[in-house]
């Protein structure tokens, strides 16, 4: 092995190996005002010998350091160290928010610790509050799933503020998406630095999906990124009580290829050189699909077009001949609700064509990509 590979690839096995010897705490804040929070962090070593750990803030939100200050300490055997608004008290940085890395650097190893935090509240008296646990690198996934999303609701009903932290060493691009009674609603996409943060308050808000009267409390926020692993979570507020619940993102499947199903479809009468102009009919339309596969049919007003759809969706049919007349091409885009697409009818005598745009929506369900 040439030199500076070997360099790269031991840097590259310490990176990897610090990583595994790392717990993070994925939210944490020390803010005052109208509505204060603050971080009561708590360490425990486990294991019959001394550890060190090296404390490291990341923060995101506010008033920020210049640098991520850093804090190292020693646990004892069997000791647990409390650490009351650590962001405030430990690292100096009233006023602000984001997440702490800590990493064993001697004495033991990540099992050998657990980090255990409260997130809370002063306002209302005395405080409310949500435990927020410190996590290992396998509890960050490229897939995440966000459960008992709630909005909305009797009296004052629910928010949902949601958010991910990114403990990699390059940036990601994360998407998180709220499906309810299986329909895709929206979608919100952010992009994460390395070892840093980010928080959508309100995810059904004009700052999230736009979709504020919607009412659940049983939807689901997938959390996708363009690669990197992330910790993803979602605090789940009583707006009467400004009670929380801490929801920690769970492993969920790689999304295949799906558009298969049923779909209402509105049509209108685009680009026109035919005389007389043609009429067009809204039709349902009918795609079949195996998931995971490219290959499809689409049936609309009594006819079958076969073609191919990639995985972003974009789709396309092959040219198909009616009554020896007319010749019909389709091209469109499947969205995860439903698809637009340009319906080409070239007429062969006498001569001419017509452009019809078709916009469908599923009936049930939504639509997927990998």
């Amino acid at each position: 092995m040439k030199p500076v590979a070997a360099l790269a690839f031991l840097l590259g096995c310490a990176a990897g190996a610090a990583a595994q010897e790392r717990i993070t705490i994925p939210a944490v804040a020390s803010v005052v005002g109208a509505s204060p929070f603050y971080s009561d962090v708590r360490v425990f070593n486990r294991s019959s010998s001394a550890v060190e750990v090296r404390a490291t803030y990341r923060c995101f939100v506010a008033a920020c350091p210049g640098t991520a200050p850093q804090e190292t300490f020693t646990v004892a055997p069997r000791e647990s160290r409390a650490f009351d608004d650590m962001i405030a008290e430990t690292f100096h940085a009233p006023n602000s928010a984001g997440g702490v890395e800590l990493d064993v650097v001697s004495g033991g190893t990540a099992s050998d610790v657990v980090v255990t935090s409260r997130l809370y509240s002063t306002a209302p008296e005395p405080t409310v509050g949500m435990f927020v646990p410190g996590v290992g690198p396998g509890e960050a996934h490229q897939y995440g799933v966000l459960t008992q999303i709630a909005n909305g609701g009797a009296g004052e009903g629910f928010r949902t503020n949601v958010g991910a932290f990114n403990p990699q060493d390059t940036a990601a691009t994360v998407v998180f998406a709220v499906y309810w009674e299986g329909h895709w609603v929206g979608q919100v996409e952010r992009m994460i630095p390395a070892h840093s943060g980010t928080q959508i308050s309100n995810i059904f808000g004009s700052g999230g999906i736009n979709h504020p009267l919607l009412e659940t409390t049983d939807s689901v926020v997938t959390v996708q990124t363009n690669g990197p692993a992330i910790f993803s979570y979602a605090a789940v507020i009583d707006n009467h009580t400004t009670d929380p619940i801490f929801v920690r993102g769970a492993a969920d499947s790689p999304p295949v290829l799906s558009v298969g199903g049923a779909y209402a479809t509105d049509v209108a009468l685009g680009q026109n050189t035919c005389t007389p102009v043609p009429t067009v009919m809204d039709n349902p339309t009918t795609v079949v699909q195996t998931p995971g596969s490219n290959a499809l049919t689409l049936t609309h007003a009594t006819i079958t077009y076969e073609g191919t759809v990639d995985d972003d969706g974009s789709f396309a049919m092959q040219p198909e001949s009616v009554g020896g007349q007319f010749t019909i091409t389709i091209t469109g885009q499947f969205t995860p609700q439903g698809f637009t697409a340009s319906v080409r009818v070239d007429q062969a005598a006498p001569a001419c064509f017509y452009i019809v745009d078709w916009n469908g929506l599923k009936d049930v369900g939504a639509n997927f990509f990998p």
